[in-house]
């Protein structure tokens, strides 16, 4: 584990000072605004040493239960994990499934998202430069209905970890289950932000605010719902709307921007038919 830890925080060194070039490559794939490009790439950092720590301060643990015997938790490697990522902030969601799966021992296959490939192409020679040894992380770019569902198949992979819509989901749990695959799955969702009376009402519309706009909006975790004490509802709307009107929407490269481009075509289409219903 520590000379594992020791890779792993080479690694978060290396994206740290590349931060700004990895930055330019997101906003450029995703359309994302360039400073919050920029606060992924560090993201992406802090979480490579997070399970740097983590790894080295983990134990095996053992329970006493009735009579003589006792229980114990032993942690080994899995085998080889798949890694099928997202296309909204791609390479911090990539640093969060590749920094654990190499902590624990792993090998791994990642398959970002076809729309976003740029900033995947960048972690072979982040690896190589950390001293991560040949053949442990392995790219492979492709569709999901082909290339991940292969790696979904293939019975050598022991683990498949998924960030993506639900109906993908389903479908990658029904084709793990001959071979058992372990499994970790973040689906989509519709996640509410409670607004209580007492509620600080200028924090809660910041933080509301960065949950809808932030990303494009385009986040598996965006506030997309607000459910507000029928009390102070009328005063939290009309502020909440004031607020928005100060966004700024412009090109992702622009500092001064805070919604960028959406993804891609097919996206803007599906968004601009919310907007009509």
């Amino acid at each position: 584990p520590r000379a594992r830890a020791r890779i792993l925080t080479a690694i978060a060194d290396i994206v740290e000072s590349r931060d700004a070039r990895l930055a330019e490559l997101e906003t450029f794939d995703t359309g994302l605004p360039i400073t919050q490009a920029l606060g992924q790439a560090q993201r992406a950092a802090e979480n490579f040493r997070f399970f740097a720590d983590l790894i080295v301060a983990q134990a095996d643990d053992a329970y006493q239960v009735p009579g003589r015997q006792l229980n114990y938790v032993n942690r080994r490697p899995k085998g080889v994990a798949g890694l099928i990522t997202p296309w909204n902030t791609p390479f911090m969601l990539e640093s969060w499934k590749l920094a654990p799966s190499l902590a624990s021992g792993c090998t791994v296959v990642l398959k970002p998202a076809e729309f976003t490939p740029l900033s995947a192409s960048l972690w072979a020679g982040i690896f190589t430069e950390a001293g991560v040894p040949d053949g442990v992380f392995n790219l492979v770019n492709g569709l999901g209905e082909t290339a991940g569902d292969a790696l979904v198949r293939h019975p050598d992979v022991q683990l498949i970890s998924f960030t993506g819509e639900s109906a993908t989901g389903q479908v990658i749990f029904g084709n793990c289950a001959p071979t058992l695959k372990a499994m970790s799955m973040e689906l989509g969702g519709k996640s509410p932000a409670v607004i209580f009376a007492d509620a600080d009402l200028d924090a809660a519309i910041d933080s509301t605010l960065f949950g809808v706009f932030s990303l494009n909006g385009e986040r598996c975790t965006a506030g997309s719902r607000i459910l507000v004490q029928r009390s102070v509802y009328d005063e939290f709307v009309t502020r909440y709307a004031r607020r928005t009107r100060d966004i700024v929407v412009g090109l992702p490269h622009d500092p001064a921007t805070e919604v960028g481009a959406l993804v891609h075509p097919e996206h803007f289409a599906k968004v601009m038919s919310y907007i009509e219903i």
